[in-house]
């Protein structure tokens, strides 16, 4: 198998020379983190695909983020793409930005932003350089946070998120958010889109 290997797992960056390429598996070495991990600094475009799997996330640790989708330090676009069952499907980091088109984000699960959580970074009281999301003609539905002290069942925003033209339905919530949990600095706009 030419591009995933049998554990499913990808990491993108750039080499030595600042091109962006697949940087594991490499000589039968995987990465644990998730089935993607976008570098900083690094572009990666994702069109026409199915992911599912990846959870890397604990029932007991719920103080720290995981994913087992995508996990974005850079620029992510991706295109017409279904997102299942992989704990959180996209963890936009600090100052990474992502572009969503016709994506179906579907039942998926964790302690917080169970189907997304776009980032910040926290300095004290202060929560900044929150990740970059923009979701055009998208889906986020039957996904849930987990933990009793935290929300965002279809998304937890702590950066800037944009929606338009999309449909969050059937998300649920242990504690607050059962769409979306725009908290910590977060700027959430909304356009065209239905919640339900």
């Amino acid at each position: 198998d030419l591009f995933l290997p049998e554990s499913g797992r990808v990491r993108i960056g750039l080499n030595s020379e600042g091109k962006t390429e697949i940087l594991e598996p490499a000589a039968n070495s995987y990465s644990t983190n998730c089935l993607f991990k976008v570098e900083a600094n690094a572009k990666v475009t994702i069109k026409n695909l199915m992911l599912m799997g990846g959870f890397t996330g604990s029932r007991i640790v719920s103080g720290t983020p995981s994913v087992g989708g995508i996990d974005n330090y850079g620029f992510l676009e991706m295109e017409n793409v279904d997102m299942l069952r992989t704990g959180t499907a996209l963890l936009n980091r600090p100052h990474a930005r992502a572009l969503l088109v016709e994506c179906n984000i579907v039942r998926n699960a964790n302690w917080y932003g169970g189907g997304i959580l776009n980032f910040s970074e926290q300095d004290n009281e202060e929560y900044t350089n929150g990740g970059t999301l923009l979701m055009d003609r998208c889906s986020l539905t039957e996904n849930e946070s987990l933990g009793p002290q935290h929300g965002g069942g279809a998304a937890e925003n702590q950066g800037l998120m944009l929606l338009n033209n999309c449909i969050v339905a059937n998300n649920a919530s242990t504690e607050i958010g059962g769409g979306i949990n725009n908290c910590k600095g977060g700027r959430l706009f909304v356009m065209n889109s239905t919640f339900t």
